[in-house]
């Protein structure tokens, strides 16, 4: 079983206080303004809890997650396009990949969107791109400090994130229409 690490829920917990915070010291007086920054701030912090936690912080919990990797069980890096679709298909955990993936930066699109900002198409499809590119590079990086896939890499998360990122990026042109 694991222990020992900071699961994703306190995460959230944690990163959503530190960013309502850093909102309210920094918006006062301006409660649209405020509105705003809070989504933003929620929506982030979620972020960071799916895409980094849980969080393996104990020797315990390193040694347990080693141990998983070395038995071929836990996370895995992929470099094969479209390998999510041959691992999963028919499987249980198809939806929650393929639909996960696309679905968790379909809010982040919506908010580049919607912004009050005038950022423009071309920048805000850039902005998306280098997200979803930081991510999964943040990611690698730890399994590499870590010595271990705690977290993987994969070519499949980039399209789907990115896509789901541009879908958010559409609706809110659509809605504008």
């Amino acid at each position: 079983m694991y222990s020992g690490g900071l699961d994703s829920f306190p995460a959230f917990l944690i990163l959503a206080a530190l960013g309502v915070s850093i909102v309210l010291l920094l918006t006062r007086g301006q409660l649209e303004k405020r509105r705003r920054w809070l989504v933003i701030a929620l929506y982030l912090a979620f972020l960071a809890s799916v895409f980094f936690f849980p969080l393996p912080i104990t020797r315990e919990a390193i040694d347990y997650s080693r141990w998983r990797a070395e038995q071929g069980l836990g996370q895995k890096n992929n470099f094969q396009l479209f390998a999510i679709f041959r691992t999963t298909w028919g499987r249980s955990t198809f939806i929650r990949q393929v639909g996960g993936n696309f679905s968790l930066l379909i809010p982040f699109g919506a908010i580049l969107g919607a912004s009050k900002i005038k950022i423009g198409t071309r920048k805000s499809i850039a902005i998306i791109i280098l997200t979803v590119l930081a991510i999964e590079t943040l990611q690698a990086i730890a399994t590499a400090a870590y010595g271990f896939p705690f977290r993987s890499f994969d070519v499949d998360d980039l399209w789907l994130n990115t896509a789901g990122g541009f879908a958010g990026l559409l609706i809110i042109g659509l809605m504008r229409r």
